[in-house]
């Protein structure tokens, strides 16, 4: 299948795509090729990252993630990370270090009227998961940079995605 490359963006692949322009404006329409990506990926997810490069000290990206999505529960040894969701509902589970399930924070994109949650703060060192509520969930991430792998840490118990 041929996924369509969100305007303005370059592909590094199928899931993580980075923004051409500095300033990078983000619309609706870009979010709905973004949400139109990840439906189409196996995975069920597609990111645009709006800083320039993995190596900048902040970063900041739009993500979407189909129902399906299966994110494995992980933490981040010195990174913050902030959610703010714009479309449909999320929900950020939080684990103890033996696996036993914690705190969960639904989140949903803010209309008027409603209380619920649209954004979450994560301190660093803790271990959560991104669980889609909705069809389709479009959500900013924001945390420190640089991106390293070996900052992501996965718990022995939590089993790889796909397997759940």
């Amino acid at each position: 299948m041929v996924v369509r490359v969100p305007v303005g963006c370059r592909r590094i692949n199928d899931e993580v795509y980075y923004a051409e322009a500095s300033p990078f404006a983000v619309t609706p329409a870009l979010l709905d090729e973004l949400a139109a990506v990840a439906a189409a990926n196996p995975s069920g997810k597609a990111r645009i990252c709006c800083h320039a490069a993995p190596g900048d000290t902040l970063h900041d990206m739009f993500i979407a993630l189909t129902q399906s999505a299966d994110i494995r529960p992980h933490y981040h040894r010195r990174k913050v990370e902030a959610f703010q969701v714009i479309e449909g509902a999320l929900e950020v589970c939080f684990y103890a270090a033996d696996g036993t399930p914690g705190e969960r924070i639904e989140l949903c994109a803010p209309t008027p009227g409603d209380r619920r949650a649209f954004y979450c703060r994560l301190p660093a060192g803790a271990i959560h998961t991104v669980v889609p509520l909705t069809g389709r969930v479009v959500f900013r991430e924001v945390t420190d940079g640089p991106f390293s792998p070996e900052d992501t840490v996965y718990p022995d118990w939590a089993q790889p995605e796909g397997a759940r």
